[in-house]
């Protein structure tokens, strides 16, 4: 029988997901991490060749994992580990290689149980790439 999730801080996750994130080219801003601001991007996609889909853009799954992956890190804390339940994505316009997308998130609200955030991914001019909306429910509970 599996064991439940148990609930970990953002800096325990991010060193736990390190090789997943570097893998789709995604970071952790440092500075954020150790000083978060709210309203202050923590993750960013450094788009690569190797992240582009046969139209030179960024495929949009990648982008998609950066933005469901800074909706976890906003709602995670030590007693809420987030298990993406429902997401929505509108992409606005594509990434390109040598482009640093920045992931910028908003919780809409959140409970014992579930999370809602909003993410909207800016690329280096401050266009907007894609709005995400997801909910979480609380894993820590799961089992």
């Amino acid at each position: 029988m599996p064991s439940k999730p148990r609930a970990m801080n953002i800096r325990a996750r991010v060193t736990q997901d390190a090789q997943m994130l570097a893998h789709l080219g995604i970071g952790v801003d440092a500075g954020a991490l150790e000083q978060p601001r709210a309203g202050q991007p923590l993750l960013y996609l450094d788009v690569a060749p190797h992240l582009v889909n046969a139209l030179d853009f960024c495929h949009g799954g990648v982008v998609y994992a950066l933005a469901d992956t800074a909706c976890a890190y906003a709602l995670g804390a030590d007693a809420f580990v987030p298990a993406t339940i429902d997401a929505s994505v509108t992409y606005i316009r594509p990434g390109r290689v040598g482009e640093r997308l920045w992931a910028h998130t908003e919780i809409i609200r959140q409970t014992k149980r579930l999370g809602t955030c909003e993410v909207r991914v800016l690329n280096p001019a401050g266009e907007l790439v894609l709005v995400y909306r997801g909910t979480c429910a609380n894993a820590a509970g799961a089992g």
